[in-house]
C-alpha cells in the first residue's frame, strides 16, 4: 500500500510509522536466522554474507552492508557492526545506519525451531527520511509490473509458505540513536533533527506494543510514554516537551 497521498497532505500517520519501525527491525534482524543452522565458524564467512545481503535486497530493494557478524553462545546473541542501508539514488548518504546491533536469543524456544529475540539492542544508529506530498518514503522491493501475479492451477494465487523458522522479538532498545527528517511539504523545505534517541519497547504479537521513549530535539527535551496498537492504528500516549 501506498503512504497518504496529497489528499492529506502526506502526514506521518500510525501506519507509516509502524512500516518503518517493522522494516528496521526486519532489516537489522536479517542474521539471526543463522543461529538455527550455521555453526560459529561460518557466520562470518563469504556465503554468510552475500546471503544476508541478498535478503536484505531482496526485501528493500537496496544495498546493505555492515562490517563483522560475532556469535556468542552463552547467552546465545548475534552481533553485526556497522550495518548500513543505502540511500535512495546513488550518492546519497545511507538511509539507515548504526554503530551495532546486538541480537540475544532465547535458549529454550531454539529446541522448538522457534527464534525468540529476548533483546534486540541498537546503539547509535542514523535514520534519515525525506517527506514528499506522497509521505515519507521508505525503502522497498523492486516490482516488475509486467510480471503476472503467479496463480496455481485452479487460477488462484498460491497460499503463501509457512516460514520453516518462527521469529519472535520481547523487547526492543535503540540507544543514542538520530533521526534526521526533511521536510519538503512546505517551502523552503524544513528539516528535523531528533537526536540522542533513547527507546525501550516491549513487543507482544497480541497485545499493544508498550514504549519509553526521550530525545533532544533542537535545544529541548522530548520524554514520550504510551502504548500503540498496531493493528487498529491506535496511540494512547502521554508526551512532555521541555523547551522545544
Amino acid at each position: 500500500p501506498r503512504d497518504p497521498g496529497p489528499q492529506d497532505g502526506g502526514r506521518l500517520t500510525i501506519r507509516t510509522l509502524a512500516r518503518l519501525a517493522i522494516g528496521l527491525v526486519v532489516l537489522l534482524a536479517l542474521g539471526v536466522a543463522a543461529l538455527a543452522f550455521l555453526l560459529p565458524g561460518m557466520v562470518e564467512g563469504p556465503a554468510v554474507r552475500e546471503r544476508i545481503s541478498q535478503a536484505a535486497r531482496d526485501a528493500t530493494g537496496r544495498e546493505f552492508s555492515y562490517g563483522e557478524l560475532d556469535f556468542g553462545l552463552f547467552p546465545p546473541r548475534l552481533v553485526m557492526a556497522q550495518p548500513r542501508l543505502a540511500g535512495e539514488r546513488e550518492g546519497d548518504p545511507p538511509f539507515a545506519e548504526a554503530g551495532d546491533v546486538s541480537l540475544r536469543v532465547a535458549f529454550w524456544p531454539l529446541l522448538a525451531g522457534a527464534v525468540v529475540l529476548d533483546h534486540l539492542v541498537v546503539n547509535d544508529a542514523t535514520v534519515r527520511l525525506v517527506r514528499d506530498a506522497e509521505g515519507v518514503r521508505l525503502p522497498e522491493p523492486e516490482r516488475d509490473e509486467a510480471e503476472p501475479p503467479a496463480t496455481g492451477p485452479s487460477g488462484e494465487a498460491p497460499a503463501e509458505e509457512e516460514s520453516a523458522v518462527a521469529l519472535a522479538v520481547k523487547e526492543l532498545s535503540l540507544r543514542g540513536s538520530r533521526i534526521l527528517l526533511e521536510d519538503r511539504t512546505v517551502s523552503p523545505a524544513a528539516s528535523w533533527d531528533v537526536q540522542e534517541l533513547d527507546l525501550t519497547a516491549s513487543l507482544d504479537l497480541d497485545a499493544p506494543v508498550e514504549f519509553d521513549v526521550a530525545a533532544r530535539v533542537g535545544d529541548g527535551g522530548l520524554a514520550l510514554e504510551g502504548e500503540a496498537d498496531l493493528a487498529a492504528e491506535s496511540l494512547d500516549a502521554t508526551a512532555e516537551l521541555d523547551g522545544v
